[in-house]
């Protein structure tokens, strides 16, 4: 669609279709948070801009996350989704950088997030 005023309806009527077929599909037995390991985060996107902390620019992510449903077929699943997997992230451009950051400072990285 050419006009913006036209895509954001769309885009809004999309969305507002798929929140419904999203409801439709049943919910979810439960989640959990299990903190396990920890990797650096920043504070403006962890709290997408709801404060400023410039002495502290960022805050540990700690957590794993669990969930349990039912897939399409009514079968019970689990979901396990960790996203704090040190090496991994390093390999990132942020965490690659922020790891030259931290390498300088006493306790370095992971031993500041471990």
């Amino acid at each position: 669609m050419w006009s913006r005023g036209e895509r954001l309806r769309a885009v809004r009527g999309a969305a507002a279709a798929y929140k419904e077929r999203f409801k439709a599909q049943g919910q979810v037995r439960s989640v959990r948070s299990v903190d396990i390991a920890a990797a650096p985060y920043p504070v403006k996107y962890a709290l997408h801009d709801a404060v400023s902390v410039p002495t502290m620019p960022l805050i540990p992510m700690i957590s794993m996350i669990v969930v349990q449903y039912d897939d399409w077929n009514g079968r019970p699943r689990t979901l396990v989704f960790e996203p704090t997997v040190l090496d991994g992230s390093a390999e990132a451009p942020f965490y690659r950088d922020l790891r030259r950051l931290l390498d300088k400072v006493p306790g370095g990285w992971p031993n500041a997030w471990c």
